[in-house]
Protein backbone atom coordinates (compact mmCIF):
# COMPACT_ATOMS: atom_id res chain seq x y z
CA UNK A 1 0.00 0.00 0.00
CA UNK A 2 1.12 3.20 -0.80
CA UNK A 3 0.95 6.02 1.29
CA UNK A 4 1.00 9.56 0.42
CA UNK A 5 2.26 12.81 3.28
CA UNK A 6 1.81 16.80 1.92
CA UNK A 7 3.97 18.84 3.75
CA UNK A 8 2.57 22.85 3.73
CA UNK A 9 4.65 25.20 1.55
CA UNK A 10 7.01 27.73 3.68
CA UNK A 11 9.37 30.36 2.75
CA UNK A 12 13.06 29.57 2.63
CA UNK A 13 14.36 32.98 3.45
CA UNK A 14 12.11 33.72 6.59
CA UNK A 15 13.48 30.21 7.99
CA UNK A 16 17.04 31.42 7.12
CA UNK A 17 15.88 34.54 9.58
CA UNK A 18 14.97 31.94 12.33
CA UNK A 19 18.61 31.13 12.37
CA UNK A 20 20.18 34.31 12.70
CA UNK A 21 20.97 34.59 16.68
CA UNK A 22 22.46 37.99 18.91
CA UNK A 23 26.08 37.12 19.27
CA UNK A 24 26.53 40.68 21.19
CA UNK A 25 30.39 42.14 21.63
CA UNK A 26 32.05 38.89 23.01
CA UNK A 27 30.50 36.91 20.50
CA UNK A 28 31.30 39.46 17.78
CA UNK A 29 34.93 39.31 19.13
CA UNK A 30 35.10 35.65 19.11
CA UNK A 31 33.99 35.27 15.55
CA UNK A 32 36.83 38.14 14.33
CA UNK A 33 39.48 35.80 16.67
CA UNK A 34 41.88 34.52 14.29
CA UNK A 35 43.69 31.94 16.27
CA UNK A 36 42.83 29.47 18.82
CA UNK A 37 44.87 31.60 21.14
CA UNK A 38 42.83 34.51 20.21
CA UNK A 39 39.94 32.56 21.40
CA UNK A 40 41.53 31.31 24.39
CA UNK A 41 42.43 34.42 25.60
CA UNK A 42 38.82 36.21 24.76
CA UNK A 43 37.60 33.06 27.04
CA UNK A 44 39.64 34.12 30.22
CA UNK A 45 41.52 30.65 30.28
CA UNK A 46 44.98 31.33 31.42
CA UNK A 47 46.92 34.49 31.66
CA UNK A 48 46.80 37.12 29.44
CA UNK A 49 47.95 40.26 30.86
CA UNK A 50 51.57 40.42 28.98
CA UNK A 51 52.53 43.75 31.79
CA UNK A 52 52.93 42.88 35.35
CA UNK A 53 52.24 45.46 38.15
CA UNK A 54 49.36 46.73 35.03
CA UNK A 55 46.77 47.58 37.82
CA UNK A 56 49.65 49.89 39.97
CA UNK A 57 48.79 47.78 43.24
CA UNK A 58 52.85 47.05 44.20
CA UNK A 59 54.85 49.53 45.22
CA UNK A 60 58.07 48.03 46.89
CA UNK A 61 60.15 51.23 46.64
CA UNK A 62 57.76 54.15 47.77
CA UNK A 63 55.26 56.03 46.79
CA UNK A 64 56.59 58.95 45.72
CA UNK A 65 59.40 59.68 43.86
CA UNK A 66 61.62 63.05 42.42
CA UNK A 67 63.06 64.48 39.33
CA UNK A 68 65.35 61.79 38.49
CA UNK A 69 65.29 58.95 35.67
CA UNK A 70 63.65 56.22 38.21
CA UNK A 71 61.72 53.21 38.76
CA UNK A 72 58.68 53.72 40.77
CA UNK A 73 55.27 51.53 40.89
CA UNK A 74 56.95 47.76 40.82
CA UNK A 75 58.11 47.29 37.32
CA UNK A 76 57.23 50.90 36.15
CA UNK A 77 60.01 53.60 34.97
CA UNK A 78 60.18 57.12 34.26
CA UNK A 79 62.88 58.52 32.20
CA UNK A 80 63.15 62.31 32.62
CA UNK A 81 66.35 63.06 30.29
CA UNK A 82 67.24 66.63 31.12
CA UNK A 83 63.24 67.32 31.73
CA UNK A 84 61.76 67.57 35.22
CA UNK A 85 59.73 64.38 36.32
CA UNK A 86 57.84 62.78 39.10
CA UNK A 87 56.00 60.47 40.17
CA UNK A 88 53.05 59.31 42.56
CA UNK A 89 50.90 56.68 43.95
CA UNK A 90 47.58 57.72 43.57
CA UNK A 91 44.31 56.33 45.30
CA UNK A 92 40.78 55.79 43.16
CA UNK A 93 38.05 57.35 45.14
CA UNK A 94 36.22 54.47 47.00
CA UNK A 95 33.05 54.04 44.33
CA UNK A 96 33.93 56.00 41.02
CA UNK A 97 32.35 55.08 38.30
CA UNK A 98 34.58 55.93 35.59
CA UNK A 99 37.43 53.41 35.52
CA UNK A 100 35.73 49.67 35.67
CA UNK A 101 36.12 47.11 38.13
CA UNK A 102 37.31 49.51 41.15
CA UNK A 103 40.80 49.63 40.44
CA UNK A 104 43.03 51.13 43.97
CA UNK A 105 45.28 52.88 42.53
CA UNK A 106 47.10 54.12 39.42
CA UNK A 107 50.08 56.09 38.24
CA UNK A 108 50.52 59.72 38.71
CA UNK A 109 53.73 61.54 36.67
CA UNK A 110 54.22 64.97 36.84
CA UNK A 111 55.83 66.56 33.59
CA UNK A 112 57.47 70.13 33.48
CA UNK A 113 60.42 71.74 30.63
CA UNK A 114 61.68 70.79 27.59
CA UNK A 115 62.98 67.01 26.29
CA UNK A 116 61.88 63.83 25.66
CA UNK A 117 60.27 62.11 28.79
CA UNK A 118 58.87 58.83 28.80
CA UNK A 119 56.62 56.47 30.72
CA UNK A 120 58.12 52.83 29.95
CA UNK A 121 57.63 48.84 30.93
CA UNK A 122 59.87 46.28 29.59
CA UNK A 123 58.30 42.67 29.17
CA UNK A 124 60.92 39.96 29.61
CA UNK A 125 61.53 37.18 26.46
CA UNK A 126 61.55 39.02 23.11
CA UNK A 127 61.32 35.91 21.35
CA UNK A 128 57.99 34.79 21.96
CA UNK A 129 56.79 38.40 20.26
CA UNK A 130 58.12 37.23 16.53
CA UNK A 131 55.63 37.57 14.27
CA UNK A 132 52.95 37.98 16.53
CA UNK A 133 50.22 40.64 16.99
CA UNK A 134 49.47 42.22 20.61
CA UNK A 135 46.67 44.48 21.69
CA UNK A 136 47.65 46.89 24.39
CA UNK A 137 44.62 48.40 26.43
CA UNK A 138 44.77 50.86 28.91
CA UNK A 139 42.90 54.15 30.84
CA UNK A 140 44.26 57.17 30.83
CA UNK A 141 43.85 60.97 31.22
CA UNK A 142 45.85 64.37 32.10
CA UNK A 143 45.08 68.07 33.66
CA UNK A 144 45.82 68.97 30.06
CA UNK A 145 45.21 67.75 26.52
CA UNK A 146 48.48 66.00 25.87
CA UNK A 147 49.65 64.24 23.00
CA UNK A 148 52.01 61.24 23.40
CA UNK A 149 53.60 58.81 21.01
CA UNK A 150 52.76 54.85 22.21
CA UNK A 151 55.91 52.76 21.05
CA UNK A 152 56.44 49.25 20.72
CA UNK A 153 60.41 48.59 20.94
CA UNK A 154 62.94 45.73 20.85
CA UNK A 155 66.02 44.87 22.92
CA UNK A 156 67.52 42.17 21.28
CA UNK A 157 70.56 41.97 24.01
CA UNK A 158 68.95 44.15 26.74
CA UNK A 159 70.70 47.52 25.74
CA UNK A 160 70.36 48.24 22.12
CA UNK A 161 66.79 48.81 21.23
CA UNK A 162 64.60 48.66 17.36
CA UNK A 163 61.38 50.54 17.34
CA UNK A 164 59.05 47.72 16.36
CA UNK A 165 55.43 49.86 15.49
CA UNK A 166 54.06 52.64 17.10
CA UNK A 167 51.12 55.21 17.59
CA UNK A 168 51.95 58.85 16.88
CA UNK A 169 49.93 61.71 18.64
CA UNK A 170 47.71 59.91 20.73
CA UNK A 171 45.09 62.15 21.78
CA UNK A 172 44.50 62.07 26.16
CA UNK A 173 42.11 64.05 27.52
CA UNK A 174 41.01 65.25 30.85
CA UNK A 175 38.38 62.58 31.65
CA UNK A 176 39.06 58.56 32.59
CA UNK A 177 38.98 57.52 28.46
CA UNK A 178 40.18 53.65 27.37
CA UNK A 179 42.64 53.71 24.58
CA UNK A 180 43.38 50.67 22.89
CA UNK A 181 46.08 49.81 20.02
CA UNK A 182 47.18 46.53 18.23
CA UNK A 183 50.63 46.43 17.19
CA UNK A 184 51.54 44.10 14.76
CA UNK A 185 55.47 42.85 15.05
CA UNK A 186 57.86 41.73 13.10
CA UNK A 187 59.60 38.32 12.59
CA UNK A 188 63.09 37.75 14.37
CA UNK A 189 64.37 35.87 12.13
CA UNK A 190 68.36 35.76 11.70
CA UNK A 191 68.14 37.90 15.41
CA UNK A 192 70.61 37.39 18.09
CA UNK A 193 68.22 37.55 21.23
CA UNK A 194 70.31 37.42 24.08
CA UNK A 195 69.19 36.47 28.05
CA UNK A 196 68.22 40.37 29.06
CA UNK A 197 66.25 40.94 25.98
CA UNK A 198 62.60 42.03 26.08
CA UNK A 199 60.03 43.94 24.63
CA UNK A 200 59.66 47.70 25.84
CA UNK A 201 56.12 49.53 25.93
CA UNK A 202 56.65 53.26 26.28
CA UNK A 203 54.90 56.54 25.99
CA UNK A 204 57.33 58.98 25.08
CA UNK A 205 55.96 63.00 25.50
CA UNK A 206 57.63 65.77 23.67
CA UNK A 207 55.88 68.81 23.90
CA UNK A 208 57.53 71.67 26.36
CA UNK A 209 54.24 72.19 28.81
CA UNK A 210 53.73 71.33 32.29
CA UNK A 211 50.95 68.74 32.80
CA UNK A 212 50.15 65.75 35.09
CA UNK A 213 49.73 61.73 32.98
CA UNK A 214 47.61 59.29 35.21
CA UNK A 215 47.49 55.97 33.74
CA UNK A 216 45.87 52.61 34.94
CA UNK A 217 44.75 49.07 34.29
CA UNK A 218 47.49 48.86 31.90
CA UNK A 219 47.30 45.12 29.60
CA UNK A 220 49.16 44.12 27.07
CA UNK A 221 47.93 40.29 25.41
CA UNK A 222 47.95 37.95 22.13
CA UNK A 223 45.14 39.27 20.62
CA UNK A 224 44.10 41.45 18.14
CA UNK A 225 41.22 42.64 20.46
CA UNK A 226 41.00 43.85 23.86
CA UNK A 227 39.83 42.36 26.40
CA UNK A 228 38.26 43.18 30.27
CA UNK A 229 41.33 43.86 32.29
CA UNK A 230 42.52 40.54 34.21
CA UNK A 231 42.91 41.07 38.11
CA UNK A 232 45.66 39.23 39.32
CA UNK A 233 45.94 39.28 43.51
CA UNK A 234 48.11 41.32 45.40
CA UNK A 235 49.89 38.47 46.70
CA UNK A 236 50.39 37.06 43.23
CA UNK A 237 51.40 40.42 41.65
CA UNK A 238 53.90 40.64 44.32
CA UNK A 239 55.44 37.37 43.61
CA UNK A 240 55.14 38.15 40.16
CA UNK A 241 57.56 41.68 41.11
CA UNK A 242 59.59 39.86 43.17
CA UNK A 243 61.31 37.95 40.36
CA UNK A 244 62.64 41.99 39.24
CA UNK A 245 62.84 43.17 43.22
CA UNK A 246 62.37 42.27 46.00
CA UNK A 247 62.67 44.77 49.18
CA UNK A 248 62.66 43.72 52.66
CA UNK A 249 61.73 46.55 55.43
CA UNK A 250 61.96 46.31 59.19
CA UNK A 251 61.42 48.27 62.42
CA UNK A 252 63.70 48.69 65.49
CA UNK A 253 64.82 44.93 66.99
CA UNK A 254 63.00 42.86 63.93
CA UNK A 255 65.78 40.33 62.27
CA UNK A 256 67.07 41.03 58.91
CA UNK A 257 68.49 37.57 58.95
CA UNK A 258 70.24 35.17 61.25
CA UNK A 259 73.83 34.96 61.76
CA UNK A 260 76.22 32.49 62.92
CA UNK A 261 80.09 33.95 63.70
CA UNK A 262 83.09 31.96 61.72
CA UNK A 263 85.78 33.65 63.49
CA UNK A 264 85.54 36.67 66.41
CA UNK A 265 85.68 39.30 63.81
CA UNK A 266 83.08 37.39 61.07
CA UNK A 267 79.79 36.54 61.28
CA UNK A 268 77.97 35.14 57.94
CA UNK A 269 74.09 34.20 57.43
CA UNK A 270 71.50 33.92 54.58
CA UNK A 271 68.90 35.36 52.97
CA UNK A 272 66.29 33.37 51.24
CA UNK A 273 64.59 35.40 48.18
CA UNK A 274 60.40 35.11 48.25
CA UNK A 275 60.54 34.06 44.50
CA UNK A 276 63.03 32.89 41.97
CA UNK A 277 64.67 36.24 40.65
CA UNK A 278 65.48 37.03 37.17
CA UNK A 279 69.36 37.24 37.41
CA UNK A 280 71.86 37.18 39.74
CA UNK A 281 70.62 40.65 41.40
CA UNK A 282 72.71 43.58 43.02
CA UNK A 283 72.46 44.57 46.39
CA UNK A 284 71.62 47.75 48.14
CA UNK A 285 70.77 48.50 51.84
CA UNK A 286 69.28 51.81 53.92
CA UNK A 287 73.19 52.45 55.38
CA UNK A 288 74.91 50.90 58.57
CA UNK A 289 74.05 52.65 61.00
CA UNK A 290 70.07 51.68 60.38
CA UNK A 291 71.63 47.86 61.86
CA UNK A 292 72.55 45.97 64.58
CA UNK A 293 74.19 42.82 65.90
CA UNK A 294 74.80 40.61 68.73
CA UNK A 295 77.89 40.88 69.80
CA UNK A 296 77.94 38.24 72.93
CA UNK A 297 75.23 39.06 74.84
CA UNK A 298 74.61 42.69 73.69
CA UNK A 299 73.62 44.27 70.20
CA UNK A 300 75.92 46.75 68.87
CA UNK A 301 76.25 49.41 66.31
CA UNK A 302 77.04 47.47 62.87
CA UNK A 303 79.81 49.82 61.64
CA UNK A 304 81.55 48.29 58.67
CA UNK A 305 78.51 47.79 56.92
CA UNK A 306 76.25 44.74 55.23
CA UNK A 307 78.06 43.01 52.32
CA UNK A 308 76.92 40.25 50.22
CA UNK A 309 78.56 37.22 48.49
CA UNK A 310 77.84 34.68 45.78
CA UNK A 311 75.34 36.58 44.09
CA UNK A 312 76.96 35.99 40.50
CA UNK A 313 76.17 32.73 41.19
CA UNK A 314 72.52 32.28 43.08
CA UNK A 315 69.00 33.57 42.12
CA UNK A 316 67.43 31.84 45.14
CA UNK A 317 69.08 33.86 47.85
CA UNK A 318 73.04 35.54 49.05
CA UNK A 319 75.31 34.79 51.96
CA UNK A 320 75.39 37.72 53.89
CA UNK A 321 78.71 38.54 55.41
CA UNK A 322 79.66 41.44 57.87
CA UNK A 323 82.67 42.32 60.41
CA UNK A 324 81.54 42.34 64.03
CA UNK A 325 82.82 41.65 67.53
CA UNK A 326 80.48 38.49 67.49
CA UNK A 327 82.26 35.83 69.58
CA UNK A 328 83.45 32.51 67.01
CA UNK A 329 80.32 30.03 66.63
CA UNK A 330 77.92 31.86 68.53
CA UNK A 331 74.73 32.06 66.89
CA UNK A 332 72.81 35.36 66.46
CA UNK A 333 70.68 38.01 64.08
CA UNK A 334 71.18 41.15 62.34
CA UNK A 335 67.91 43.63 63.89
CA UNK A 336 67.14 46.78 62.71
CA UNK A 337 68.05 49.84 64.56
CA UNK A 338 65.43 52.17 63.07
CA UNK A 339 61.96 52.25 61.98
CA UNK A 340 62.39 51.74 57.90
CA UNK A 341 65.71 49.98 58.04
CA UNK A 342 65.77 47.92 54.52
CA UNK A 343 68.08 45.47 52.23
CA UNK A 344 66.95 44.97 48.64
CA UNK A 345 67.81 42.94 45.57
CA UNK A 346 67.47 44.19 42.02
CA UNK A 347 67.60 42.15 39.21
CA UNK A 348 65.84 44.68 36.50
CA UNK A 349 65.59 44.75 32.68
Amino acid sequence: MTVYANKPAFNVREKLKELEKPSGVAGNAMLRAETPQEQFNLIGAGRKNLIINGGFDVWQRGTSFGSSSSFSADRWYINSGSATLSASQQAFLVGQTEVPYSPTYFLRVGIAGANTRQVLHKVEGLSRFSGQTVTLSYWAKSNVAVTPDCRILGLYDGSSTELLNSVANVAIGTDWSKYTHTFNIKSFSGKTIGPNSCLQLDWTFFDDSAYEFDIANVQLEFSSVATDFEHRSYGEELALCQRYYYRRTVNDNHPICTVNGEDNSTAVGYITFPAEMRSAPSFIYSGYTTFKVNAGTAFVLHANGLNVFGTNQCTAGVLVYLTTVMLKERAGQVRGNAAGAWVAFDAEL
